[in-house]
């Protein structure tokens, strides 16, 4: 009879295997849950947190690394407690954040997320998200995450007990960090946030694929916003539409970013530009192949400075 021997290298990785958490079958999640185990865990059904008027709190909390989710086509949402079950709105002030990631190597996929005052809250590195739809007052909030990729979101602001739009956004906010990856971010339909995309104080992001609409009617915007500090970022292949408000605009501080490819359109009086850089000259910044337009002065080219595009 022959006989099989298994090498101790081979022994040591089933070990490893059988005990990490990630040759197991998916963890299960049937509620609002702080997950502080490394593993792949699966929503089983919808998820549904319970706001008590007044009050806050978070449905979803990560605060392990190498932990993946699966939202499996499930959706995060938030209710108000007592009596008919009525969704959270801005009028009720909202509650906390849909799902809060407080470690690094951590990975969210497809589901949606409705009611929050956030959609996602990251506070680590090499976070990923993929395929979600976020019906929030914000989309995503970042705090100094780094090497971090968002691919495929969607974000469709929320609607006030009387079926109004209620958007403010941002879509997405980046505070500090940076070398991130931002693919195919969407804002869309009747509930056009005040504002779009900003990085604050983050360099090295690249942002490809946007598709922004934004209503800011003169209170907020713009489309997208780098601020002092943001630095060797790259925007390309985006399309960007801004009513009252400017479209893709450069704070003073911000230097050596790259604007390439895009469509930028207005419907703005005057003051308000699609190109807008406030360095002088728009310093090292490199406006290149972008369409600029408002529509309230048929075929001008809506930028400030106009030398500014290449």
């Amino acid at each position: 009879m022959r006989r099989f021997a298994i090498s101790g290298a081979a022994a040591l990785v089933l070990i490893v295997l059988s005990t990490n958490g990630f040759a197991k079958p998916p963890i299960p999640v049937t509620g609002c849950e702080t997950i502080s185990k490394r593993g792949n865990y699966v929503l089983e059904n919808d998820l549904v947190f319970t706001l008590n008027p007044g009050g806050g709190g978070n449905c979803l909390v990560i605060n392990s690394s190498h932990v993946n989710v699966d939202l499996n086509g499930q959706a995060i949402t938030c209710i108000l407690s007592g009596g008919f079950p009525t969704p959270c709105g801005p009028e009720f002030g909202l509650a906390g954040i849909g799902i809060d990631i407080e470690a690094d190597h951590v990975s969210v996929a497809n589901g949606n997320v409705d009611g929050f005052t956030v959609g996602i809250f990251g506070g680590a590195d090499h976070i990923s998200s993929t395929n979600l739809s976020l019906a929030t007052g914000v989309g995503i909030v970042l705090n100094d995450v780094s090497h971090s990729a968002f691919t495929d979101i969607g974000y469709e602001g929320v609607f006030d007990i009387n079926g109004g739009p209620e958007s403010f956004g941002p879509v997405l906010s980046v505070g500090g960090g940076g070398n991130n990856t931002f693919t195919s971010i969407k804002s869309t339909g009747a509930r056009s946030p005040f504002e779009g995309i900003i990085i604050g104080n983050s360099s090295n992001n690249v942002i490809d694929g946007a598709a922004i609409s934004c209503a800011a009617e003169g209170r907020a915007g713009p489309g997208i916003l780098l601020t002092p500090g943001s630095n060797h970022n790259f925007i390309t292949n985006s399309n960007i539409f801004v009513v009252f408000g400017n479209g893709i605009q450069v704070d003073l501080g911000s230097d050596d970013n790259v604007i390439q490819n895009n469509t930028v359109e207005t419907i703005s009086p005057p003051g308000f530009f699609a190109l807008f850089d406030q360095n002088p000259d728009c310093g090292s910044n490199l406006w290149i192949n972008n369409v600029f337009n408002n529509e309230f002065v048929a075929g001008q080219t809506s930028a400030n400075p106009v030398g500014c595009i290449h």
